[in-house]
């Protein structure tokens, strides 16, 4: 999915760097890219060897300021956002509100670990609890067993905007989503 783009000059953001891993492996694929790290937190490395990075303290759901190191850093747009923040369904719901409008026409949004919320000890997970499925031989309709609120109702929300056009795709493997932004 990724190689075609690994030799071209994008830009990326990470959002949620921690400590800075990930956005190290991304500067070594993605050579004549710019990106961008946000993290609440973010750690305090040495990344002279890495001039292709920019990281910058920011919370996740402070559209202005995401707004502000967009437009600053990236005001041709975005190519591929990561959002590996908080795994929290209202937080990355925030995060995609401010950065989606940066991404560009075809462009990638990935969601990293959406699954936490099926984990009962996250913020806003919880197990599966089976509400019925839908029986149109009995003459009756109950809700399909499914989760609506959390990081998996934030993901499953993403298919209306599929509908809508807003997105051309949504691939779910495992643990992340990966979106295609459409026209």
């Amino acid at each position: 999915m990724l190689a075609p783009l690994a030799q071209l000059p994008l830009n990326i953001i990470e959002v949620g760097a921690h400590n800075a891993v990930s956005i190290r492996t991304f500067a070594t694929y993605f050579e004549k890219s710019r990106i961008v790290g946000l993290d609440l937190s973010p750690p305090a490395i040495d990344l002279s060897a890495y001039p292709s990075i920019a990281l910058f303290e920011c919370d996740q759901r402070d559209s202005a300021r995401i707004n502000t190191i967009c437009e600053r850093h990236m005001p041709g747009g975005i190519d591929i956002v990561i959002d590996d923040a908080s795994h929290v369904g209202e937080y990355s719901l925030e995060t995609y509100r401010a950065l989606f409008p940066h991404v560009k026409a075809g462009g990638l949004y990935v969601i990293e670990d959406w699954g936490t919320g099926y984990m009962p000890q996250w913020g806003d997970g919880s197990a599966l609890v089976d509400r019925g499925l839908h029986d149109r031989a009995a003459g009756y309709a109950r809700r399909i067993t499914s989760h609506d609120y959390g990081m998996v109702g934030f993901v499953k929300s993403l298919i209306d905007e599929v509908g809508v056009g807003a997105i051309r795709s949504l691939h779910v493997v495992g643990s992340f989503a990966a979106l295609t932004k459409g026209a």
